[in-house]
């Protein structure tokens, strides 16, 4: 597995998004094959699970999933032991990167985390620097805790 940075929400929100939470959509059964398709979950089980929880959002142009964002309980984490604690993700299919799909659907999922009471984190494989980038441009910042 490759090492990650840990992220916490700074609390600044201070964005317009490409697109809002209302025009989010909750993924459903029906969805699931598209889901695998773009590589973003381990596995179909996660699918399944994370669909059935429900924890991944979609946004679509024309049909076709453009973003995937989740609200995942940390449940990986073993030094995390709060149940409000959900991890921000994010998924931007390739022909959308690059246009702030990334950094909208970060804030969408945040707003929604806190809507909820949650409290967001993020992480990110330390080689993506472009998730890196959107996460810190979406008002997170490295987690001292975790990153030395």
């Amino acid at each position: 597995m490759e090492e990650t940075y840990k992220f916490k929400f700074s609390g600044i929100t201070d964005y317009k998004p490409v697109f809002s939470i209302s025009e989010l959509e909750l993924a459903v059964q029906d969805d699931k094959n598209e889901i695998l398709e773009a590589d973003f979950f381990d596995d179909e089980y996660e699918v399944d699970r994370f669909i059935n929880d429900p924890s991944i959002y979609l946004y679509r142009i024309n049909g076709s999933i453009a973003s995937i964002g989740s609200l995942l309980p940390a449940y990986w984490r073993d030094d995390l032991n709060d149940d409000r604690i959900r991890e921000v993700g994010m998924y931007v299919a390739p022909k959308y990167r690059k246009k702030g799909f990334g950094k909208s659907m970060v804030y969408n999922m945040t707003q929604l985390c806190l809507s909820k009471n949650y409290i967001p984190i993020a992480e990110c494989v330390i080689s993506n620097k472009a998730s890196r980038a959107t996460l810190e441009s979406a008002g997170y910042v490295l987690d001292p805790k975790y990153n030395k």
